[in-house]
């Protein structure tokens, strides 16, 4: 479908819906609206984080394709090359491509945000199964910290958000 003939999504927030392939859509800013919209993104799905991005192919340049074109990283200047990372504040909704949901980190930062991504014994990331008791774990900078072994999977957890916010600060994700 031509780009231009799409239709956005207005909302009473202030933002758009831009369509993307695989019946998904993403949510941009008013006033990215046009900037976005005039170009054709379909939603890129990534299996180990399990969710869609919306990304573009880039314009062919001397016969070769640069590669993808990532909306976060547009939304926040990010140019090809630059090693800084675009974070989804929200990380569970990664096609929210509002400028108030996004944030420049670097790739420790960005690990921090991350969701429980496994289906295993717990419901609680950073909280593993240890002997009829529940055992807490956080990494922060590539580095282990062992949390104790509580009684429940909740006061695991608790003590896996205390080390969270502690560490990780405006990154921190239970």
């Amino acid at each position: 479908m031509n780009p231009s003939k799409r239709k956005a999504h207005p909302s009473a927030d202030n933002t758009r819906r831009i369509p993307l392939t695989q019946g998904q859509s993403t949510q941009v800013n008013v006033n990215n609206y046009k900037r976005f919209a005039k170009w054709k993104w379909y939603a890129q799905w990534n299996p180990k984080t399990r969710s869609f991005y919306a990304a573009r192919t880039a314009p062919t340049v001397d016969g070769k394709c640069p590669g993808t074109i990532w909306m976060h990283r547009e939304v926040l200047g990010l140019k090809r090359g630059d090693k800084r990372q675009a974070d989804h504040i929200n990380s569970g909704d990664t096609l929210d491509n509002r400028r108030s949901n996004l944030r420049i980190s670097n790739g420790f930062e960005n690990q921090h945000n991350r969701r429980k991504l496994s289906i295993g014994q717990s419901a609680f990331k950073g909280v593993t199964r240890a002997h009829k008791k529940w055992k807490a774990e956080i990494k922060h900078n590539g580095k282990w910290y062992y949390l104790g072994v509580h009684e429940t999977q909740a006061l695991a957890h608790v003590a896996y958000c205390n080390a969270a916010e502690r560490l990780n600060g405006e990154f921190a994700h239970g």
